[in-house]
């Protein structure tokens, strides 16, 4: 077994545990420790996070900031930041670009953050009434995700807020969630407002149990767990999807079906999955010509541009994407002879007699249908995030007011497309806070 060793951080010390799992890469080689937090700890960790007091939202902004650079430039419990990104890589099988590349977003990104929250936050007043904003709790979960580094930026917004947080991290990637947690106490978080607490699944389920609010990211079984549960965000599936309107430039509209389908490795909840257009012939010769051009290969490798995953998975993928795409599960599969694989990017013609079904994969997968058959809102079901290329700012609106679609981007701008701080499958500050209202003026007397 390797080196790393990554155990329950609880009041800014490490705990470790006696149960646990091995930490592999894609490969199947274990490189390190994953403890456990047992659940007399993980109730101990609760009731100091209880009893914490957040420290003033100045602090808290200045606390961020410097993490942020942290993460970015420093090392981080012996970890430079090119020895994360081999080791989150190489366990997530994320490109290592993608990786490096959140390390030069994650300073911007928490800017983003600082400049938003204190306006979220601000009261406003009417006369003599005050709205003001007021968190929805004190104590926070996240179930972390593994598909791309960049989602955890989230975090900060929670400590931003003044909630104190429990990380539970992903069995395949807890480099990230680490880095960040140990980067926020170095920063000058107070040590007892946050956690770092892994768990298996039933350990997962009793700390959303536990707290007031909580961040869940996964697949289509996640969601359908916490769907019903109004404390709970999930952040699941996104159907993103990308849609032609009239007098839509066609080299524009490849070139923003390929980055809405590649972008960051293809796996992102806002990687377009579906493309509704006029000529999807011509289209997907042009899209496939330039997702062919993707560079495979190992994932700690700087030219790798599209996920890999353990070899047995990438065959369970490979078969789920030959019933959705078409073609026997060999074609989409790439064995790389070291215990890994990686799946080709795909792009296919759905059946026009279909409803549109925007089936998401972990990897660059597209399926375009004919706009012929209608592009009203209604026919895209639940999208997470569209880009529209063509028509008119009416147009534009219907699509932007429809409760299934969330988010709308135009002008060439990929599906891919998100500020830190602004809302994404719903609004994490929304989720959060709450308004009240006060109001100072003597009620008259009847």
């Amino acid at each position: 077994m390797g080196g790393y060793r990554i155990s329950p951080l609880i009041g800014g010390d490490y705990r470790p545990a006696r149960t646990g799992e091995p930490i592999r890469t894609v490969r199947g080689e274990d490189i390190g420790r994953l403890d456990f937090a047992s659940d007399l700890l993980a109730g101990l960790s609760i009731r100091r996070l209880r009893a914490a007091r957040p420290q003033p939202l100045v602090q808290r902004l200045e606390v961020i900031a410097d993490a942020a650079r942290l993460i970015a430039d420093e090392t981080v419990d012996g970890l430079s930041p090119m020895e994360y990104a081999l080791a989150q890589s190489a366990t997530s099988g994320t490109p290592l670009p993608v990786v490096t590349g959140f390390l030069q977003l994650v300073r911007p990104a928490v800017q983003q953050i600082i400049e938003i929250v204190p306006e979220e936050l601000a009261a406003q007043h009417y006369g003599r009434a005050t709205v003001s904003v007021h968190r929805r709790g004190d104590l926070a979960c996240v179930l972390s995700p593994a598909n791309h580094p960049a989602v955890h930026v989230a975090l900060f917004e929670l400590v931003a807020l003044g909630y104190n947080v429990i990380v539970r991290p992903s069995r395949r990637d807890p480099f990230t969630p680490a880095r960040i947690v140990r980067a926020l106490v170095d920063a000058g978080l107070a040590e007892d407002t946050i956690a770092l607490l892994p768990t298996g699944h039933d350990g997962a389920d009793r700390l959303v149990r536990e707290a007031d609010r909580s961040l869940v990211y996964g697949g289509p079984d996640v969601a359908r767990r916490y769907r019903n549960r109004p404390d709970v965000l999930v952040q699941g599936p996104g159907n993103s999807k990308v849609l032609e309107l009239s007098g839509a430039d066609p080299d524009r509209l490849a070139q923003l079906l390929i980055a809405s389908t590649a972008d960051g490795g293809g796996g992102q909840c806002l990687n377009a999955s579906a493309g509704l257009v006029g000529d999807p012939a011509a289209l997907s010769r042009t899209v496939a010509a330039s997702l062919d051009q993707l560079r495979i290969g190992r994932p700690d490798d700087e030219s790798t541009q599209v996920p890999v995953f353990p070899l047995e998975q990438a065959r369970r993928l490979a078969e789920f994407a030959a019933s959705v795409h078409g073609g026997p599960p060999g074609d989409h599969l790439v064995d790389l002879a070291d215990g890994s694989a990686a799946l080709r990017p795909v792009v296919s013609i759905a059946d026009p007699e279909k409803p549109l079904r925007a089936t998401e994969l972990p990897f660059p997968a597209l399926e375009l249908y004919p706009a012929g058959s209608g592009t009203e809102p209604a026919r895209l079901g639940r999208t997470l995030s569209l880009a529209i290329l063509g028509g008119t700012d009416d147009q534009v609106a219907t699509y932007l007011s429809a409760n299934n679609i969330r988010n709308v981007f135009t002008g060439g701008t990929p599906t891919t497309c998100f500020t830190p701080g602004t809302p994404h499958d719903g609004s994490i500050i929304d989720h959060l806070t709450e308004r009240k209202t006060s109001n100072h003026l003597l009620a008259e007397r009847i």
